[in-house]
């Protein structure tokens, strides 16, 4: 972080190998991590601290009314994510900037490299060494040109780090022209990689549509836990299995390449917990209609989940081609994109209990 705000405040040469990488770094604005996509509203925050020398505490307290006032980040782009759960993950990272600006301003460092870095910078510098390093908590690199390689389930090529050396590492053929793609880190939700690194995967197998949603409104949790299915909602194990069977799915559609099979695989997971095994007679009339309430639960229950989202699938599409003939902005792309999956996941559930109910008759 102190390095790439010192190549962004020093004098360079105009034809440095550093001003160069400089140059292809992003701007604020390209960043899609929550914090960055707060937007005018942490430029208004950092002007507020450096015109009035907020310490770390008061700035906070600044922040905590900004964060209360509900009209306050309407047209910022982490509004446009339609996750409250974003709007937690920038106040947190809000916070760990604010701290570290702090601690680095007051060191024998800043002061030696004439460093006076903003809560601008520091967010900008943070994110992009949080979204661009190499290597683990015990060795951290920024390496130019390396640091464009974009993220891939299918990547293409690896790295290898030693005391000496980085190499990134073809693991096949790579035609001319082809884009080297590289897996960043262990599977992760969406959610994860938003906070993170500012992008989604479509058809993300780590992702679970839940029942309970505690963080209001449109959102899917962040979490490594199938919770239990609310009492008196459920569905007929074997029926249902006869079902999916029905549909002619490939077995190992977990490890699908087609990005809608994968959604169902998420879809099947995210209705685990409501199975249960079958209990006396399986077409008994009164068995049915129970089970009938219960679909029918789920599906009212998930609908009005998909409804309180402010834009439809069909919205969200149509902006992202719109996008494709007159680019959108980083950060609102991201978002759009974002929001857009956890629809599409939603729609998932949504047609398997659809498709099951017409079994029930």
């Amino acid at each position: 972080m102190v390095w790439l705000l010192w190549l962004e405040q020093a004098a360079l040469p105009p034809h440095s190998m550093w001003r160069r990488f400089l140059e292809l770094q992003p701007t604020a604005r390209e960043l899609c991590v929550p914090l960055l996509m707060l937007g005018d509203a942490l430029s208004e925050l950092s002007e507020q601290q450096r015109a009035e020398q907020l310490d770390c505490d008061t700035l906070m307290d600044r922040a905590d009314d900004l964060f209360c006032d509900p009209d306050a980040l309407e047209h910022t782009p982490i509004s446009q994510l339609q996750c409250p759960a974003a709007v937690g993950h920038a106040w947190q990272a809000l916070e760990a900037a604010a701290e570290a600006q702090q601690r680095l301003n007051q060191t024998e460092l800043a002061r030696e490299l004439g460093l006076q870095a903003t809560l601008e910078d520091v967010a900008w510098a943070l994110a992009c060494a949080s979204t661009r390093q190499f290597g683990s908590e015990k060795c951290q690199l920024l390496v130019p040109m390396a640091d464009m390689v974009n993220h891939s389930v299918h990547a293409n090529v690896g790295y290898e780090i030693s005391s000496t050396r980085f190499e990134l590492r073809a693991w096949q053929a790579i035609p001319k022209g082809a884009e080297l793609l590289l897996r960043y880190t262990e599977p992760r939700s969406n959610a994860s990689w938003m906070k993170g690194y500012g992008f989604s995967v479509p058809g993300n197998l780590e992702d679970l549509v839940e029942w309970d949603d505690l963080e209001a409104d449109f959102v899917l949790r962040e979490t490594e836990e199938v919770q239990e299915a609310p009492p008196g909602v459920c569905i007929t194990a074997p029926r249902f299995h006869r079902y999916i069977a029905s549909l002619g799915l490939p077995e190992a559609i977990r490890w699908s390449s087609d990005v809608e099979e994968r959604r169902v695989a998420v879809a099947l997971r995210s209705l685990q917990p409501f199975l249960r095994p079958a209990e006396g007679a399986e077409g008994e009339a009164e068995a049915l209609e129970l089970e009938r309430r219960s679909v029918e639960a789920m599906r009212q229950h998930w609908q009005r989940l998909m409804g309180s989202a402010p834009t439809s699938i069909e919205e969200d599409e149509a902006m992202l081609a719109l996008g494709r003939v007159v680019p959108l902005a980083a950060q609102l792309q991201s978002a759009v994109t974002a929001r857009l999956e956890r629809k599409l996941l939603l729609r998932a559930v949504l047609s398997l209990l659809e498709g099951y109910d017409a079994t029930l008759t």
